[in-house]
């Protein structure tokens, strides 16, 4: 998803955006949940032929949690400018795109920072096999709960 406003307020941003999608869409489906701010400032900056006549983008309202969780685990990597998705993606092991300028968190070893620059972006791309991770606390059937049980057993008994 994209929403922020560093996006939003800067056409080139978010011009940038949606090509990064167009490209992408040219080997791939994308699926797209879209914010209601983003679509207005689409349709204000008269960028609306570059996403919404794209056979391979499908264009979803918002999704609730779990939804938007299930969309991310079955992707090949996502694409953001948002927080959240980002630390979803580190728990699921998928790569992730981020489009922004700079980021406020940049210790997920899954996360590739773009800054908006074009060959950052094709890079990504090319080679997002290389921030896919393998998340043992999801792959590895982690129980938190019995974690949490068996360190109270320890130091009670």
């Amino acid at each position: 998803s994209i929403h922020r406003l560093e996006t939003l307020l800067s056409k080139k941003f978010l011009e940038i955006v949606l090509k990064t999608i167009g490209k992408i869409s040219k080997n791939n489906l994308v699926v797209f949940p879209l914010h209601e701010s983003t679509k207005n400032k689409i349709k204000l900056y008269n960028l609306e032929k570059i996403i919404f006549n794209n056979k391979n983008v499908k264009i979803l309202p918002l999704q609730n949690y779990f939804n938007f969780i299930n969309l991310i685990n079955n992707s090949k990597y996502i694409v953001t400018d948002g927080g959240g998705p980002q630390q979803e993606s580190y728990f699921l092991g998928k790569p992730c795109l981020l489009l922004r300028k700079k980021a406020e968190i940049l210790y997920f070893p899954n996360v590739f920072l773009s800054e908006f620059k074009k060959e950052k972006i094709d890079y990504f791309i090319n080679n997002y096999l290389n921030y896919e991770i393998n998340n043992s606390i999801i792959h590895n059937n982690y129980f938190p709960s019995k974690e949490i049980v068996d360190i109270l057993i320890k130091y009670l008994y």
